[in-house]
């Protein structure tokens, strides 16, 4: 639907919707693909499965580890060009992080930000979400640089809650009980914001909403009829 209203459309990173060709973003609406189908990948970009999906992939070829570098900065990178290509047109990006998830990879540049955390999982899982915020915010420069962040939606929340306390790198997701793998309210509250300068105003909503509202309403603001 976004593609019939002039957008082009991008997916990069995780997409754990199934393996099977017919499943993967190239059959499912998007333009351009930069990234792997299934639950995990290490953060080198090295295939741990002969089956073709489970590599790095670029529009249904595979990408040479060697010209990878750290999956978090990667997809970053993919992001920023994809953006910089498009900046003249409407487009739709869906940027799924695998950080933080298992395997718990990082890189010095982000361990340094985490170094003083004594527990060393912890310190590494920090690491890998630091990566992530670093990311964002060079993705939010980019727009503010291009002139187009004040005329840009952008959504971020996570899949599920946080790691429960149970695990050594997890925490407390109070005053919820339950964390990720539940269905307890600790591992269905996730974080969610929107930043839309330019149609919505700050504040927090607290309300009943799911990320099953984002299809209608980015269809809404695209000028697009479902049904």
């Amino acid at each position: 639907k976004m593609k019939e209203a002039g957008y082009k459309t991008c997916a990069i990173g995780k997409w754990h919707l199934g393996d099977h060709p017919n499943f993967l973003p190239p059959q499912r609406g998007f333009d351009h693909w930069f990234g792997f189908s299934g639950g995990h990948m290490n953060y080198w970009g090295h295939p741990y499965s002969k089956n073709k999906t489970m590599h790095i992939q670029r529009n249904g070829k595979n990408v040479d580890p060697k010209k990878l570098t750290y999956l978090t900065d990667d997809f970053t990178n993919e992001a920023l060009s994809f953006i910089k290509q498009q900046k003249d047109t409407p487009f739709f990006m869906f940027l799924s992080y695998n950080a933080p998830h298992s395997p718990d990879h990082t890189t010095k540049q982000y361990l340094n930000k985490s170094d003083h955390i004594e527990n060393g999982i912890r310190s590494v899982y920090a690491a890998m979400i630091a990566g992530v915020d670093e990311g964002v915010g060079r993705i939010d420069s980019l727009l503010t640089r291009l002139g187009i962040r004040e005329n840009t939606l952008i959504v971020f929340l996570s899949d599920n809650g946080g790691v429960p306390k149970i695990f050594e790198h997890g925490f407390s997701n109070a005053p919820f009980r339950g964390g990720k793998a539940t269905v307890l309210d600790g591992g269905v509250h996730v974080p969610f914001a929107w930043h839309w300068p330019g149609k919505i105003a700050g504040g927090e909503y607290n309300g009943i909403v799911s990320s099953l509202d984002l299809l209608p309403t980015f269809a809404a603001a695209a000028g697009i009829q479902l049904v």
